[in-house]
């Protein structure tokens, strides 16, 4: 049987215990009040202002964590940003691969448009070298027929710098009209 005096121990212990789990559940911060109202008794406030004061401050410490619990992000609201950023994410990439798939059209525009340009140059090209040829041929042609045909002698003209120097002078023959009849 268990004595008196340790029977006495045990519960003034345990309804301790029991008030400080009340006090812990019910304000819903770790707050001694019993300890706090006795530390305002000693201060010599009444009762009633050591329990007031002690309500006030238990409910401050409770408003204030509640505060702090709801700016605390919760699991959903990680998940939740997850998922919005994978959205945004393939979002981009679509844009981006869009984007891109534009630009390859556009250089293969500009690419297609160079070649073009650089066949219309190619044909430009071709045309005045052949011109510059036909010209050439024509011209060589008719310098040769004058030459064989024309009566060429050599005259000793001393230039008006006075320095020697040949010059071809065409016969005045050369220029005597043939009669075909004659």
């Amino acid at each position: 049987m268990v004595r008196p005096s340790t029977l006495a121990v045990l519960v003034k212990t345990k309804r301790r215990i029991l008030r400080d789990l009340h006090s812990w559940s019910s304000n819903g911060c770790p707050l001694d009040t019993r300890k706090m109202v006795l530390a305002f008794e000693r201060a010599r406030f009444t009762p009633e202002q050591a329990r007031v004061l002690t309500e006030m401050f238990r409910e401050t410490l409770a408003r204030r964590e509640k505060q702090n619990y709801e700016q605390l992000a919760s699991k959903g609201d990680y998940m939740q940003v997850k998922t919005e950023l994978r959205i945004l994410e393939k979002s981009d990439f679509h844009l981006l691969s869009s984007d891109l798939e534009h630009l390859e059209t556009n250089v293969e525009k500009n690419i297609a448009g160079v070649h073009t340009e650089l066949e219309r140059i190619e044909n430009r090209v071709i045309k005045y070298v052949l011109g510059s040829a036909f010209f050439l041929s024509v011209f060589g042609y008719s310098l040769w027929f004058f030459v064989n045909h024309a009566d060429f002698q050599l005259l000793s003209i001393t230039p008006e710098d006075g320095s020697d120097g040949f010059y071809r002078m065409p016969s005045p023959q050369a220029f005597e009209v043939f009669d075909e009849n004659e």
